[in-house]
């Protein structure tokens, strides 16, 4: 308990500015890099599904973690607390780093940004 208490505080207690996202510069026949939050720049976040949470990192971006199928058994919507625990250096990205609820630790099935509002074309 105390521990996802403090990883709450943390993740949520600090600025938002680092990710690393695809270069576009890198030749088109390379594989694509994961998508990744650190996690002590993640603001907030909300519940989208019972397996997907949109995190806030910074003013304006977001990204979509979907979590594996297990995580439709802890009902995210219900859950005020979740925690977000990284990697070895303090990423959260696809098939690293892990969501945790209930002191369940969850891994990321997929990671990538979530469309805007005005990404999307919509008023």
């Amino acid at each position: 308990m105390r521990m996802r208490v403090l990883t709450m505080a943390l993740a949520a207690g600090l600025a938002a500015t680092a990710l690393a996202h695809p270069d576009p510069s890198r030749a088109a026949d390379e594989e694509p890099r994961d998508v990744c939050v650190r996690v002590a720049d993640v603001s907030g976040w909300t519940v989208i599904d019972d397996r997907t949470i949109e995190l806030r990192v910074g003013a304006g971006r977001r990204f979509r973690a979907e979590l594996t199928p297990l995580a439709e058994s802890f009902s995210l919507g219900s859950r005020p607390r979740i925690g977000l625990t990284g990697d070895s250096l303090g990423y959260l990205c696809e098939h690293r780093g892990r969501v945790v609820v209930d002191g369940r630790a969850l891994r990321v099935r997929q990671m990538a940004p979530a469309e805007t509002t005005a990404a999307a074309g919509k008023p």
